[in-house]
């Protein structure tokens, strides 16, 4: 239920995210002013571009959730409700990740090697 709102949230932002991928987080990221002028809200709600502002980090982190399901992690959850995606033995926490790039406390590499970006999905010959 987590994914399908976040995706939901995704596809709302598609004219904001077109032609980004998983790579292009770390740059997303420190684009949120840019981000927040084209960011498009739920229409149940009307938000000033404050409130917009405070918004994107989770649009962002919806976007790396969605992407990595993409790439080949399978979504899981935790309590306290929050979404985590795992493959071969990681664990990842999308908000996490979007909070320690904008704090500048992972690097643009770190976040390359940790989340195995441009690497394809590893397949298992024996489970397909």
């Amino acid at each position: 239920m987590i994914l399908a709102a976040m995706r939901e949230g995704v596809d709302r932002n598609a004219a904001a995210l077109a032609g980004r991928s998983l790579a292009d987080l770390p740059d997303l990221v420190l684009s949120i002013p840019t981000l927040a002028a084209a960011y498009c809200a739920d229409p149940r709600y009307l938000f000033t571009l404050r409130q917009r502002k405070a918004l994107v980090p989770g649009l962002l982190a919806s976007f790396l959730a969605v992407e990595l399901e993409r790439n080949g992690w399978r979504p899981a959850y935790a309590v306290p409700p929050r979404l985590t995606l795992e493959r071969d033995g990681r664990t990842l926490s999308p908000q996490k990740i979007v909070t320690s790039l904008h704090m500048g406390k992972m690097s643009r590499e770190a976040f390359l090697e940790l989340t195995d970006c441009g690497s394809p999905p590893t397949i298992d010959p024996e489970t397909g």
